[in-house]
């Protein structure tokens, strides 16, 4: 289960670029000499999702979270970007579980702020919606969301516009001149597995090693493979995705070329 600390020491790795060292004797020698500070600034999680969502604002990135919108809500109570805040950041906190962000996101007023909630929704709730059919009294700080609700909507985001998001992502930071002018790059693959009913899935035929019950020897049989692959292009020796693709898995990728960067194209 995550914790609180947990989830800010990861958030101090993941967005505080240029972290700087403790040294009380140093700030306090400046402090004597000087009698002045530039700024302070507070290591907490809020902070740190301000900065971070005021990057994405400045590379014009939020248009594109607009975007994932599948537009499938019937009672548009609340704006689906809220929702999508609120999972951007379950995914850069490192929340394994997404029952987590009930106590760590969405009782959260400061947090909750960020994406659009005031301070009456994240005591009461959005809606009343299931509060007589419950059978537990209902806690001082409801939360701004439900879990569930959460869940249900984020689901809904075809991977194609997954697809595209990530790589609109990846081109806008191409114009900020995060990334080098020639790259080379490795792909690798991915594989997914889904029902048959999921609509664009693929279907082939793999050999998987079976533990025969009794005398622990394995054996190659072949089982259909339901789903797809999720092709991430990842810079050889620096850890950062170029690339995002989504393809059945029947077809096979040969070869992948980025051409794009000093002029992105639109997708």
């Amino acid at each position: 289960m995550t914790s609180r600390d947990q989830l800010q020491e990861t958030l101090c790795n993941r967005l505080f670029w240029h972290t700087a060292e403790r040294d009380d004797a140093k700030v306090a020698n400046h402090l004597y000499h000087r009698r002045e500070m530039d700024v302070v600034y507070a290591m907490d999680e809020a902070t740190l999702f301000d900065s971070f969502f005021n990057y994405l604002q400045e590379i014009e990135v939020f248009p594109l979270l607009q975007h994932l919108d599948p537009q499938k809500q019937r009672r548009k109570n609340i704006p689906f970007i809220q929702l999508v805040l609120v999972f951007l950041m379950k995914v850069v906190g490192s929340i394994k579980t997404i029952d987590e962000i009930s106590d760590l996101l969405l009782t959260d007023e400061l947090l909750m702020s960020m994406c659009g909630f005031n301070a009456h929704q994240v005591k009461n709730g959005s809606c009343d919606r299931g509060t007589k059919l419950r059978k537990t009294p209902i806690p001082e700080i409801r939360g701004s969301l439900c879990v569930d609700t959460v869940a249900n909507h984020i689901a809904t985001i075809t991977p194609r516009r997954i697809e595209n998001f990530f790589n609109r992502c990846i081109q806008q930071l191409a114009r900020q001149g995060i990334f080098p002018k020639k790259i080379h790059a490795a792909c690798d693959c991915t594989l997914y597995e889904t029902t048959s009913k999921f609509k664009g899935c693929g279907s082939v035929t793999r050999k998987v090693k079976v533990k025969a019950r009794g005398s622990g020897n394995s054996k190659k049989s072949s089982s259909p493979f339901m789903g797809g692959k999720s092709g991430p292009s990842m810079k050889s020796r620096r850890a950062y995705q170029l690339l995002s693709k989504s393809i059945p898995s029947k077809n096979r990728i040969t070869c992948m070329s980025f051409q794009y960067w000093n002029k992105p194209k639109k997708m």
